[in-house]
């Protein structure tokens, strides 16, 4: 368990890792009914290659372990111009995960958190 000494929050790890299998990899966008997030294994050259993203350390209490579409589609794209022998630029901006031991440095977590807290405001 996790406890984010600032506010008294207990957060599992379990809960955690949750709010990571809803996101992301490489842009942090949140899996959605228009957003479907796909696993990264299939795809770890092709996140080297077009992001300089190496999944091969990726740990599960830290990483997100999907893709969502647009980065698929983003891949794509590169795989494409590369094949044409054209430079390819994203304009997706990837994110860095590093290792936090409480809520109050887990963007993540606390992201979650505040809109738990919105949820359950009585003055909402």
């Amino acid at each position: 368990e996790v406890t984010n000494s600032s506010m008294d929050i207990p957060i599992k790890l379990e809960l955690h890792q949750k709010y990571l299998t809803e996101l992301c990899r490489i842009c942090e966008a949140k899996r959605s009914r228009a957003l479907e997030l796909l696993p990264c294994a299939p795809h770890k050259e092709a996140m080297l290659t077009a992001f300089l993203v190496n999944i091969t350390k990726d740990s599960p209490a830290i990483h997100p372990t999907n893709m969502c579409t647009n980065c698929t589609k983003a891949i794509k794209q590169y795989n494409q111009h590369l094949d044409k022998g054209k430079g390819f630029l994203s304009t997706i901006s990837v994110i860095n995960w590093f290792p936090h031991r409480d809520v109050t440095s887990c963007p993540t977590c606390k992201q979650y958190h505040q809109k738990l807290k919105k949820v359950d405001d009585p003055k909402r």
